[in-house]
């Protein structure tokens, strides 16, 4: 009786931290009392569930960084942003500019080249061939990176790069990488090219954030072309599939040139610091 006493006290003492926790927290009252009846109405079970998909570690770890690195009082004021660019501006469109600079902290900037580029067919060798003809930087982010016939394509081009001294950067999500029996990022890694998991499913120390996921697919090459849109690296974007007839995945990608370029690169290298990896 006494083992269950002490069990029960336990159980309530952790469901109250986590229920207080959530009311803090929670920004919304509904998501907060949500959680708090989880927590309590499902002893052990509900503190559990909260603390794999209530709490936001990738905010709470962004803001140490973001803190740690930046006075946000010396930011440059959206209002600021928007009188440098008077002069080309709508007016219109100026209050989309300050929600787009408060939200992401990033400038809108002119003189971009923009190509759209539909479906594996069209993005795949495009983004193959400024990879082979690298001659200082690649930075790689993307969800899911198959080792299949057009991810073994990549990985030779990165390699290739490496070696003809090429610095390689690729951050894979540590969930999305799972998609794959083979791991593009060991590959990669056995090859020595610097390659980082984003919040990879760990037992010790504990963490499996399953709806914490980075899904960017920005590739960029010597600080002057950009591959973003909605494509992985995998053969479903490219070849037709046998079973049942299904075409390949439709999706769009798009190769910018120009000034922003800079702000792509800052993004980059926020998610490998993220990732505890070194800035470059």
């Amino acid at each position: 009786m006494a083992y269950l006493y002490l069990l029960s006290v336990l159980l309530f003492i952790l469901s109250t931290y986590s229920a207080i926790h959530a009311l803090i927290n929670k920004k919304d009252p509904r998501s907060a009392f949500g959680w708090i009846a989880v927590c309590y109405f499902l002893p052990f079970f509900g503190p559990f569930l909260y603390f794999l998909f209530g709490i936001n570690r990738v905010r709470t770890r962004a803001k140490k960084l973001t803190n740690s690195l930046l006075n946000l009082e010396e930011q440059v004021s959206s209002t600021n942003v928007i009188d440098g660019l008077n002069s080309y501006i709508p007016e219109s469109l100026k209050s989309l500019v300050i929600v787009s600079y408060r939200v992401a902290g990033l400038e809108l900037m002119g003189g971009n080249k923009v190509e759209t580029l539909y479906s594996g067919k069209q993005t795949y060798p495009s983004m193959l061939d400024a990879i082979r003809k690298a001659n200082r930087c690649i930075y790689l982010c993307v969800y899911i990176f198959k080792a299949d016939n057009i991810g073994k394509q990549f990985i030779q081009a990165l390699v290739d790069a490496k070696k003809r001294g090429v610095e390689v950067f690729v951050l894979i999500d540590g969930i999305g990488e799972y998609y794959s029996w083979k791991k593009a990022r060991r590959i990669l890694a056995k090859n020595e090219l610097q390659v980082r998991s984003f919040l990879p499913p760990k037992l010790i120390p504990f963490n499996f954030n399953i709806n914490l996921r980075n899904h960017r697919k920005l590739l960029i090459v010597d600080d002057s072309i950009i591959f973003i849109g909605g494509m992985n690296i995998n053969d479903d974007y490219y070849y037709l599939q046998d079973d049942g007839g299904k075409q390949s995945l439709k999706d769009v990608h798009f190769k910018i040139s120009g000034p922003i370029t800079y702000q792509f690169k800052k993004i980059f290298e926020d998610d490998w610091r993220f990732t505890g990896g070194k800035i470059f």
